[in-house]
């Protein structure tokens, strides 16, 4: 079963607070989450929607991460949020959302190599790939 460590860096505002962007999403206060997945494989839950995932399991670690809540973030929604999901060790490990919830076709993420990673934007439930380097089905 894999541990999961969270851990929260704030890196300050992204533009200063009399910034015509300082509303929006590119001027909110710019905090980092890492999540951390280690242990011998299994089941586990990305618990972030906004951060770095990585991935260190000797075994296969099988995540699941739930659709991003359609809206903006001042409404409680996940628009605009970014994921980054990287694996350091070679364990076929996979990341799997609710049907259809990446690219709105696709639900299994598998990386298969170290290094391996893929890089996520939410939009209106649906998780969307900025970049990728792990198999899609």
């Amino acid at each position: 079963m894999a541990d999961t460590a969270t851990l929260t860096k704030s890196i300050g505002p992204a533009v200063a607070g009399n910034s015509p962007d300082g509303s929006t999403n590119v001027g909110q206060s710019a905090t980092r989450n890492v999540e951390v997945h280690s242990g011998t494989g299994g089941a586990g839950v990305v618990g972030i929607t906004n951060g770095r995932v990585i991935i260190t399991d000797s075994g296969a670690a099988l995540l699941t991460l739930a659709a991003p809540t359609a809206g903006d973030r001042s409404a409680g929604g996940n628009d605009g949020d970014r994921l980054e999901i990287i694996s350091t060790t070679a364990q076929a490990h996979t990341v799997t959302t609710p049907s259809n919830k990446i690219n709105g076709n696709k639900l299994t993420a598998t990386f298969a190599a170290v290094a391996d990673h893929i890089e996520l934007i939410a939009y209106n439930g649906v998780w969307y790939v900025i970049n990728n380097n792990t198999t899609l089905s």
